[in-house]
């Protein structure tokens, strides 16, 4: 599939369900998986290609933003946002960018109500007005979040406890159907349980467990389709 914006565009895209490869016409393009927030934005006139394996179904919720609205919502806030925020805001911009989050739990609350409510006329425009703002304040504060950590990734850790953290998330990823207890993991790398727990909570923004629950609720999603 292929798509041209008429102007510069913000594209925020929430997928409950689904999975596409998407870029820039010529170039490489990146996976948007199910369960993923997306930050899309598209210059006046760069195509966008879209490509889905055959039967696949998705299930999103997309929000498109002007630079006039942008500005009007956000201009006074402007030194909290995302760098490639305040480059839309403040020129044209000619080249597209795509940052990828994963949908957090709130996100797809919000999205899922626009997708499955029996609200018609007036009501349902105010409704999808107000799960949309919220959505794109969601989605900036990931975004916000995420550039912090790139900015300071190993704030308040040495080099080995990043490692040791980075190890328990790859102990986890590969054994995601029977994830090992808190106490197992803390033996196999080393650590009490206590900071195992604290640490992964505040390196990767979620603890041990909702990591866990996550790679087996997007297998089973999988499996499922």
């Amino acid at each position: 599939v292929e798509t041209s914006a008429p102007e510069d565009l913000l594209k925020f895209h929430f997928r409950i369900s689904g999975a596409s490869e998407v870029g820039v016409k010529g170039e490489e393009k990146e996976l948007v998986d199910s369960q993923t927030a997306s930050m899309l934005l598209q210059p006046a006139g760069l195509i966008k290609e879209e490509a889905y394996i055959s039967g696949e179904h998705e299930q999103s919720v997309t929000l498109l933003c002007s630079r006039q609205f942008f500005e009007r919502c956000f201009v006074a806030h402007l030194g909290q946002l995302p760098d490639a925020m305040k480059t839309f805001v403040n020129q044209a911009v000619d080249q597209g960018f795509l940052e990828n989050h994963p949908l957090s739990a709130d996100m797809a609350r919000a999205a899922n109500r626009i997708l499955s409510t029996e609200l018609d006329g007036a009501l349902l425009r105010l409704l999808i007005e107000a799960k949309s703002r919220e959505l794109l304040l969601l989605s900036l504060q990931a975004m916000i979040d995420a550039q912090d950590k790139r900015d300071q990734p190993e704030r308040g850790f040495s080099r080995r406890e990043v490692e040791l953290l980075h190890r328990v998330r790859e102990i986890l990823t590969e054994g995601f159907l029977k994830p090992p207890t808190i106490a197992e993991l803390a033996r196999k790398v080393g650590t009490n349980e206590a900071k195992l727990m604290h640490s992964f909570k505040q390196l990767f923004g979620q603890t041990v467990f909702d990591f866990a629950q996550r790679l087996r609720m997007e297998r089973a999603k999988e499996l499922l389709e």
